[in-house]
């Protein structure tokens, strides 16, 4: 990669919802996230405890930027609760991953067509804290 920045990337943290449980530990996830990522030479952009439409309407934007076709590479990460193809925003309403996904397809997001797309989603389901694995 030879751009600087290496691209532009999105943190989403919902960590605070109206029908559901809050997120406990998002802020430290965001913090630790966003220095990772700065620390790659990513441009970083933080959307904070939005509802589905807003996150929709976001996300989608931030996959329009012309900006994008400068860089090499583009990030988004999704922390919320969710389930296993769905993220909540804070309103309790459902956003499909595939409907996200396909904001950045060829079709929909020309300025990266050919570069990598890199998602990550960390999604909480049902306010269950998951074992992790062991290292060896």
């Amino acid at each position: 990669m030879s751009s600087f920045p290496r691209g532009y990337a999105l943190i989403l943290n919902n960590t605070e919802f109206n029908k559901l449980p809050n997120r406990r530990g998002g802020d430290v996830d965001l913090h630790n996230m966003k220095a990772l990522l700065e620390g790659l030479s990513f441009e970083t952009y933080i959307l904070q405890n939005m509802t589905a439409q807003t996150i929709r309407d976001e996300i989608r934007a931030f996959s329009k930027r012309e900006k994008h076709g400068k860089m090499d590479s583009c990030i988004v990460v999704l922390m919320s609760n969710g389930t296993k193809d769905t993220i909540f925003g804070t309103d309790g309403e459902l956003v499909h991953l595939d409907d996200i996904l396909t904001m950045f397809d060829n079709e929909n997001c020309p300025h990266l067509k050919g570069k990598p797309k890199l998602f990550f989603i960390q999604a909480t389901v049902g306010g269950k804290v998951g074992k992790g694995c062991s290292c060896t």
